[in-house]
């Protein structure tokens, strides 16, 4: 025997529904306005509607200004002919609609459809009501949700993605603990073309260590905070041909990068959107990074660099 994908409840409710029984307007419904309408006040306004004239439709109005459930009265806004005989007649009129007057196939359609409307619009309503707080602070808002938290670090998506597309190979997405600092760039170099011999001889008369400068090839290569100061100091002397190196090395064509050091600098890197760069603090609020056109770091943000970026904030 076949096996049935309905429940005995829904077998038991689908019965009801065969040949127009089972549904009727509520009983406590139909009791309340047959209660109304036989009240005192009521049932002798009801007993004149069968006046004509002008004075017949004046009857359903005459309380509609004021408070028209004291005379069935119909409201602004309604037409007359909805309410033949008194405006509390269409509350059963209605719902004898709404059953299909006689024809329970009628409202069976109609709540099917209803209830697959419901099943298709409720996962976007709560999907938009969830994201509120789905997640903790892993999304803030919306925004940062559809975007992957792009929007938490910069609002000005498409110039930023224009700065991005300029910066060629420069920042590696796998080491994103080091960005900004001097290793990770002397890292990223080494990675993509080989690091240059040049660069070793300036990073070693700026005072970083033989054993360093010889390991900085080598994959992982460490260095002390002490050392990566030095190699920020060699780099801003690192011009000319050099430098077109090692942007023609990392497929850098951001206008303005006038010395290796301008590399680590968001100000030269982002030039059409450092101003709208963010940072969410350590109270969850998200602040600009930079307060002018001059790239002056915002004070509130300076305070929880880390120590090695504070030391080369002028």
């Amino acid at each position: 025997m076949a096996n049935s994908i309905l429940t005995p409840l829904q077998m038991t409710a689908g019965q009801g529904l065969l040949q127009n029984q089972g549904l009727l307007v509520s009983s406590e419904f139909t009791a309340a306005i047959t209660a109304y309408d036989n009240s005192t006040l009521i049932s002798p306004l009801r007993q004149t509607m069968i006046l004509t004239g002008n004075a017949y439709p004046t009857l359903f109005t005459i309380g509609a200004s004021t408070c028209p459930a004291l005379g069935d009265s119909v409201p602004t806004g309604y037409a007359l002919a909805d309410s033949p005989t008194g405006w509390v007649d269409t509350f059963t009129t209605t719902a004898n609609k709404y059953l299909g007057n006689g024809d329970l196939s009628k409202f069976a359609q109609a709540e099917f459809i209803c209830q697959g409307y419901a099943d298709t619009v409720n996962p976007f309503i709560n999907s938009a009501v969830n994201s509120q707080n789905y997640l903790a602070n892993t999304f803030t808002t919306t925004n940062n949700m559809v975007t992957g938290d792009i929007t938490a670090v910069n609002a000005a998506t498409a110039s930023w993605g224009a700065d991005l597309a300029n910066l060629g190979l420069l920042i590696n997405l796998g080491n994103l603990d080091e960005l900004g600092t001097p290793l990770a760039l002397v890292k990223q170099l080494a990675s993509v073309g080989g690091f240059l011999p040049m660069i070793a001889v300036a990073f070693s008369a700026a005072g970083v260590s033989t054993e360093t400068v010889i390991n900085l090839g080598k994959p992982n290569p460490t260095a002390t905070d002490a050392e990566q100061r030095a190699m920020y100091t060699a780099m801003t002397q690192i011009t000319g041909d050099l430098l077109a190196q090692v942007l023609q090395l990392l497929g850098v064509k951001t206008a303005g990068i006038a010395t290796m050091a301008d590399l680590l600098n968001p100000v030269k890197i982002f030039p059409n959107s450092f101003q709208t760069l963010t940072v969410t603090n350590v109270n969850n609020v998200s602040e600009n990074i930079y307060i002018n056109a001059l790239g002056t770091v915002n004070p509130t943000v300076g305070q929880n660099l880390p120590s090695i970026a504070k030391s080369t904030l002028v």
